[in-house]
């Protein structure tokens, strides 16, 4: 895999399949940017877990202490979540909604 968070800084150094997937705390996290795996977000928005949004349009937490990069979504997973937020099935925290849209909704 190559994490598209490393893809997009300055300097990559990227070599193919330089990062991987790899497990922490019982977690599948990105090895370049910590980032934990998109089917974590997709099965803690069935559980009913709080994401956080962020001011970021790159980044939310799930259930405050796990960090998503949106950039590991495909364009499947953006759709989904689009989908899933739509029809309120996403327990967004504090707030209770987006005040920083994610990048992919624009």
């Amino acid at each position: 895999m190559d994490c598209p968070r490393r893809i997009e800084s300055i300097s990559p150094h990227l070599k193919d399949n330089a990062d991987e997937w790899i497990e922490r705390e019982g977690v599948l996290r990105c090895s370049y940017c910590g980032s934990v795996h998109p089917d974590y977000v997709f099965q803690a928005i069935k559980e009913g877990k709080h994401i956080t949004p962020t001011d970021k349009t790159y980044k939310i937490y799930v259930d405050d202490s796990a960090k998503f990069y949106f950039q590991h979504f495909s364009e499947a997973d953006k759709k989904q979540f689009t989908k899933l937020y739509n029809s309120g099935k996403i327990k967004v925290h504090y707030p209770g909604y987006f005040y920083t849209k994610p990048f992919f909704w624009e």
